[in-house]
């Protein structure tokens, strides 16, 4: 389908010009749509530092173009899983999708366009690194050694509370709700690393066209988007299966190590561009100490320690 869209729009006049003049972009999402297909980070962790910091553009528009090329890429992702029977956390997914759209919803109306930039990313960078670090340290192997219980009162709860506060995230930066559900299956319900990140993209993948659709019928989609969004989209509608395909091929650990690299420069980055304050320091290490907290309480009890140390 998303081929169909691309070739009427590409073969109206001028179209080809403008795709042309954003190939930097479409060179950028080939590592970002792998890596939205193959581990529980959306591409727009990827997109979202490309844009802001190596292109300077907006938070708005960066978080616009987010959605919009995850629309794309990651519904073709789901697409492939469905296609292959990977198997996913149905129950969970449905819940914190429902809670996902009521994030964006209080987030699309409350927080959009209220946020100061500079602040928008701090807030990406900090999440990034925390999660990222989480994933590289605490992560890297089979945590879970003991698998709680997944009662329906359990799953609906925990996905309407995730997929909410996903959902207010992805308001800001176009991402979110895919880390929490990955947390939430590895941490709570004994899930394999490897094994959640299905029902991760599955999130993002059904998240993304709302927050899109929000933005559109409120504020409107940033007009830089179109055109940037015009020359990768062919590269995610393929990039993101290929990543689905290569999460069951490549060895976790070279994961991981490409995920610690890509956190640890975009933060450096953003902190030698925005130049944070005492008050925005202190915002950001109030902010990574809650996440990790979050983590902290979604495992449970008797494995809560291992969640967090990586024992």
């Amino acid at each position: 389908m998303w081929i169909a869209v691309w070739l009427v729009l590409i073969t109206r006049p001028g179209a080809w010009l403008l795709a042309l003049a954003h190939w930097p972009m479409a060179l950028v999402m080939v590592g970002g749509s792998l890596v939205a297909g193959s581990t529980p980070m959306g591409g727009g962790t990827v997109s979202f530092p490309a844009l802001v910091l190596a292109f300077g553009r907006s938070p708005a528009m960066a978080r616009d173009f987010g959605l919009a090329i995850q629309s794309a890429g990651m519904t073709s992702a789901l697409l492939y899983i469905v296609a292959r029977g990977i198997p996913v956390a149905g129950r969970l997914l449905a819940w914190a999708c429902a809670g996902a759209v009521v994030g964006l919803v209080l987030g699309t109306f409350l927080l959009a366009g209220r946020v100061p930039a500079d602040s928008v990313k701090l807030l990406f960078a900090t999440l990034w690194i925390t999660f990222g670090a989480w994933l590289v340290t605490g992560n890297a192997g089979e945590v879970s050694s003991l698998r709680a219980s997944a009662k329906g009162r359990d799953v609906a709860l925990i996905g309407l509370a995730v997929g909410g506060i996903g959902g207010a995230v992805m308001s800001l930066i176009g991402v979110g709700p895919e880390m929490l559900v990955y947390a939430t299956l590895v941490l709570r319900f004994g899930w394999k690393p490897k094994a959640a990140v299905p029902t991760a993209v599955c999130a993002t993948a059904l998240a993304a066209p709302v927050g899109l659709l929000l933005r559109m019928v409120t504020a409107g989609i940033h007009p830089e988007v179109f055109a940037v969004w015009l020359a990768a989209l062919p590269v995610v509608i393929f990039g993101a299966p290929a990543g689905a395909y290569i999460s069951t091929r490549m060895p976790r650990v070279v994961l991981l190590r490409i995920i610690g690299a890509l956190v640890l420069v975009q933060f450096a980055v953003t902190v030698n561009q925005v130049r944070p304050t005492a008050l925005q320091w202190a915002g950001v290490v109030a902010l990574a100490a809650l996440t990790a907290v979050g983590l902290w309480v979604l495992a449970p009890s008797g494995d809560r320690a291992t969640a967090l140390s990586g024992a």
